[in-house]
């Protein structure tokens, strides 16, 4: 029986290959086994010099929640003013739009639930 749902570091490979497509450079924080060492980090690192746009992002797969740490880690990032970004791709796309500003279209059905952005300041 083959899985319907892709596992979290499939769904990585194919968000940093968005982002190095578009010319991002991808810093990865994620670790094969849970460390306990910075509880709540995020997964990858995004840096978009053209743009001169930095976000974190937390890779999700299709129906994966966040942790209570991470969260506060999300909160702590947005209060600092830093884009906080999670999800899979439609995650990805709506950071790159909205933080980057790359003018993508984010094509319908790409977005799924829980792919979101949280941005600094009054929109956020």
């Amino acid at each position: 029986m083959s899985r319907l749902v892709p596992l979290e570091k499939e769904v990585q490979r194919a968000v940093v290959k968005l982002c190095r497509s578009v010319g991002c450079i991808v810093k990865s924080t994620s670790q094969a086994r849970a460390s306990k060492v910075a509880l709540g980090l995020p997964d990858l690192l995004v840096f978009c010099p053209n743009q001169s746009a930095f976000f974190f992002f937390e890779v999700k797969r299709p129906g994966g929640k966040q942790s209570a740490e991470q969260a506060a880690f999300e909160r702590l990032a947005v209060q600092s003013g830093i884009p906080y970004g999670i999800g899979g791709v439609g995650g990805m796309l709506l950071s790159l739009k909205h933080v980057a500003r790359l003018g993508l279209v984010v094509p319908p059905g790409a977005v799924l639930p829980g792919d979101r952005v949280s941005l600094p300041g009054p929109q956020g």
